[in-house]
């Protein structure tokens, strides 16, 4: 609802799993998982740097019972123009 027409990064959560959709229109739509893992065994988390030419997506993840964390990367050109 509070979405303005030039929205180009929509963040959302509660499903607890981690989503990343580019949408045809420019849009990017990012669900960053779930961090304390109380309904799966798996930790996850997004790192997201925005420079004024791309969405850098880091999608972090990590079985809960090991200390090693997996990193998976997207970059994504942002189709809008900002002032």
């Amino acid at each position: 609802w509070f979405l303005s027409p030039d929205a180009d990064l929509i963040i959302f959560g509660h499903t607890h799993k981690f989503t990343l959709e580019n949408r045809l229109s420019g849009e990017l739509y990012i669900n960053p998982g779930e961090v304390c893992a109380r309904n799966k065994p798996i930790s996850e988390a997004v790192i997201l740097d925005i420079s004024d030419e791309n969405f850098e997506i880091t999608y972090c993840q990590r079985r809960i019972k090991e200390n090693k964390w997996q990193y998976n990367k997207k970059i994504y050109k942002r189709v809008f123009e900002h002032v």
